[in-house]
């Protein structure tokens, strides 16, 4: 039988060691002939874990599956482990051949082989538990779904996109978080869900092999109705045309106004908050959201790159791992904007208190994040899209203009950073101990929070305050947030939403450290 946590979800065989994960890797590039993991692994552009089955993709790394399965049957490994496993490697016999620095490149490698279960399939029976006989041979429906930890996520656990199948109720179920969940290898050895009735729905006698229970939680009505409304506000292409012809008509008159006022400080701050809302449209075409249709998204997502200094390759890698795993203290979020506790930086050394308190302090620390991300982060990856429009600004309209569209864009890069705290970090931030006590829901409702605007702040903003629907549903676009949030509101269901007001909000921008260890709330 796999290995359970409290809340039922698989865990890591915690005898499995740093060693024994460096012998999978080593035996599978021995296999191979090559050190070049990034090169072997080779891992699909835009790779998430809704990505369909890629067949020639699977069969050139069915060797590195088979090796894990050997070792962890249940396919679940501790992303502690495997890291310091690739780290070793990488230290006795260089595996790292790319320009990734070796920390960087330790977290992709970790990150696809995740990704990579989601590829892998196997039958999953689903029962539904309102049925007036459960007869345990006769699922109601057999779907072809990814690995374990991928059944989870999408039937179990709280993620929140119906990828396999839904209730014959509601599009909740099935999806809300498992307070009891099992997995059972059947005689075939490929792992099978198995979900029987609880509180008070008896399920016949089953078969030793079909071992697994399933409570429904009794906040199941609310939640049905969050989805069904999440479900109602999803992308809708007329009112994105018209979101996008606002969002290019603010942004060319800001330049507008810019280079007819020889850069005043009001036209410097109007073409700021334009480019915070170009890149909200860009994160939300970055999610497939903005457009119906993903190819619209991914155009629209290629073009505005160059216009927020930021690749859209590089933001798919940063920020789908930011949603699959925020609140996991284990996963190394390099998006966040608190990075330690009073009690790691009392054991650290006197020079990393003394940087961090310079580095971190809140009136140096937003204008320096904003430079850094959007301007000096990764040359390499965004050189390209940070010098062409800079450069037409400068070659069309000349360099008083162009130094003042700098300092719009820095200064719209540190409010963008400025806002992204306030997203995920207003007391009592959501951390937990790990993968196996995260759900979804309490990382959106609990851990991204609500912060209602007023006008005209609510037009440049464009709806990313209300960050708990967003990260409980990234496909309900930003032109549509608000009126999500509204009628949400109406219905009574963001009761446990971290709802923020402005003084809260001014307060919480001082935070810079967690008090206590980094599970607890931050100062």
């Amino acid at each position: 039988m796999a290995l359970t946590g409290q809340t039922g979800r698989l865990v890591a065989d915690p005898t499995i060691g740093v060693e024994d994960m460096t012998v999978v890797f080593e035996n599978w590039l021995k296999s191979r002939v090559t050190r070049d993991v990034f090169k072997e692994l080779n891992l699909p552009r835009g790779l998430t874990f809704k990505t369909a089955p890629i067949g020639t993709w699977l069969a050139g790394v069915a060797g590195l599956y088979k090796e894990i399965m050997t070792l962890a049957p249940n396919g679940m490994l501790s992303p502690k482990k495997v890291r310091a496993a690739l780290g070793k490697m990488n230290d006795s016999d260089k595996v790292n051949h790319t320009r990734h620095s070796d920390s960087d490149f330790i977290g992709v490698i970790d990150e696809g082989i995740r990704l990579g279960w989601c590829e892998v399939t196997a039958p999953v029976c689903v029962w539904n538990i309102f049925r007036p006989q459960l007869v345990a041979g006769e699922p109601d429906t057999v779907i072809q779904v990814g690995n374990n930890d991928h059944h989870e996520r999408n039937t179990g656990a709280g993620e929140l996109d119906p990828l396999v199948t839904s209730s014959s109720i509601d599009d909740y179920f099935h999806r809300e978080r498992a307070m009891a969940l099992s997995f059972a290898v059947l005689p075939s050895h490929r792992p099978e869900l198995l979900r029987v009735p609880a509180e008070g729905h008896q399920a016949p006698a089953t078969s030793s092999q079909h071992a697994a229970q399933l409570a429904v939680p009794a906040a199941a009505a609310a939640a049905a109705a969050v989805m069904a409304l999440l479900k109602k506000w999803r992308a809708d292409d007329g009112e994105a045309w018209q979101s996008l012809a606002l969002t290019a008509f603010l942004y060319v008159f800001s330049v507008a106004a810019v280079h007819l006022s020889a850069g005043s400080w009001p036209s410097i701050v109007l073409l700021a908050f334009s480019l915070v809302r170009s890149f909200i449209v860009f994160h939300d075409a970055a999610h497939s959201s903005f457009f119906e249709k993903a190819e619209d998204n991914k155009l629209l997502g290629q073009v505005l790159q160059f216009f927020v200094n930021y690749s859209l390759d590089e933001w798919n890698q940063i920020h789908n791992s930011h949603h699959n795993h925020f609140g996991d203290n284990t996963v190394k979020d390099n998006s966040l904007t608190i990075w330690f506790s009073e009690e790691e930086l009392e054991k650290g050394p006197w020079w990393k208190w003394f940087l961090h308190r310079i580095i971190r302090d809140p009136i140096f620390f937003y204008p320096l994040a904003g430079l850094f991300v959007f301007f000096l982060n990764k040359p390499l990856q965004h050189g390209p899209y940070r010098v062409i429009v800079p450069f037409l600004v400068y070659s069309l309209l000349g360099s008083q203009t162009f130094v003042a569209y700098l300092l719009a864009s820095w200064f719209g890069g540190s409010v963008g950073v400025a806002f992204f705290h306030l997203q995920h970090h207003c007391n009592a931030p959501y951390r937990c101990e790990d993968e196996s006590t995260r759900t979804h829901v309490d990382a959106a409702l609990l851990g991204s929070t609500r912060i209602p605007l007023f006008w005209p702040l609510s037009v440049f903003s464009f709806g990313i305050e209300y960050h708990h629907i967003h990260h409980f549903d990234i496909r309900v676009p930003g032109y549509r947030l608000p009126r999500c949030d509204a009628e949400g509101e109406a219905q009574n269901l963001w009761a446990r939403a971290n709802t923020v007001d402005g003084p809260r909000a001014v307060k919480s921008l001082c935070h810079t450290l967690f008090r206590g260890s980094s599970d607890q709330a931050a100062l």
